[in-house]
């Protein structure tokens, strides 16, 4: 039987720091939180007081350490088809919609997830009930979180063949690729017919595919690896952000809120409005001392739109380094 402490640690970390919806692999199936907590429940009650004492941190920090490695779970990174996804209504049905082009694709993620002792994946295409606007903000609020606190995060690139390859990549001129790249402390990183880059368990830890990383994304190795969210090094993350793009304009702003760890409605129809918005935030959080958009000169009001990383870059001397 586990301990109060360890079944509190296990549902909160359920309800707070875990997909809404995941792919339960063993089955192939879409689940839910309260199904997640019936199939996990033995390996909670499995730790035991022992595991806990034997290990060199404080006892809160032990038991969720414990809870996280008992429900490991895989996310995917990937460049969606024009058409052709498993959408999350096609995996919740009796039948796998083997049909559907990236139905392959999302099987061989599965496959790829299990091999790293996984029995649970989470996919974009798949795994958000879109229907609802409450789960997608969520989601759109908390994917950072869900990367960062994965088990490995599988990127796979349909395009490329070597290392050579990443220049012409096109998930690295994603807008959403960006938090993907950046929040998980593990990742392996797939070519065309999934055959794999390096030979490394963790790619962060490979240097050749680093050296690459860094080349391809001018983002240092050390934030590649060791990436701390938050409103520090604004100009850096705005650069970065600057060479991508979202279909949808709002994007542009959304895909940002986990790296710069801020939080703000998601209004799907407003537009270039959302960057303003979250500008807006960064500054708040920056205590005022820093408001993009506004003339320089003393004793002036005036502002303008800040729509996109390109344009927050073109008032870089307000941002702080």
């Amino acid at each position: 039987m586990a301990v109060q402490d360890i079944v509190q640690a296990f549902i909160r970390y359920v309800y707070n720091d875990m997909p809404v919806h995941m792919l339960y692999l063993p089955e192939q199936r879409i689940i839910g939180r309260e199904e997640l907590k019936e199939l996990f429940w033995d390996d909670i009650e499995s730790i035991t007081e022992d595991e806990i004492e034997n290990r060199d941190r404080s006892r809160q920090s032990k038991i969720d350490h414990l809870v996280w490695e008992r429900v490991p779970y895989a996310m995917f990174s990937h460049r969606w088809l024009h058409r052709g996804e498993p959408t999350f209504q096609d995996m919740s049905g009796p039948e796998r919609p083997q049909g559907l082009a990236g139905y392959s694709k999302l099987y061989k993620f599965c496959e790829k997830a299990q091999e790293y002792g996984c029995r649970l994946a989470w996919s974009d295409t798949c795994c958000i009930d879109k229907t609802s606007s409450a789960e997608l903000e969520e989601a759109i609020r908390s994917m950072f979180r869900w990367y960062r606190n994965s088990r490995i995060c599988i990127a796979y690139f349909a395009e490329s063949q070597t290392l050579a390859d990443f220049s012409h990549e096109v998930w690295f001129r994603r807008g959403w690729t960006l938090q993907e790249l950046l929040a998980p402390r593990r990742m392996k990183f797939y070519g065309k017919e999934w055959i794999p880059f390096g030979a490394c368990h963790n790619d962060k830890e490979d240097d050749e595919i680093l050296k690459s990383l860094a080349k391809v994304t001018e983002i240092p190795r050390r934030e590649l690896t060791f990436f701390l969210p938050g409103t520090r090094a604004i100009r850096d993350k705005m650069l970065w952000a600057s060479m991508r793009e979202t279909t949808r304009i709002e994007d542009a702003a959304y895909s940002l809120m986990g790296i710069f760890e801020i939080t703000m409605s998601v209004a799907y129809g407003e537009g270039a409005w959302a960057f303003h918005r979250l500008m807006e935030t960064i500054i708040q959080r920056c205590d005022g001392r820093y408001l993009p958009g506004r003339d320089p000169h003393p004793g002036t009001t005036k502002a303008y739109l800040v729509r996109h990383p390109v344009t927050a870059l073109g008032i870089q001397n307000s941002l702080p380094s």
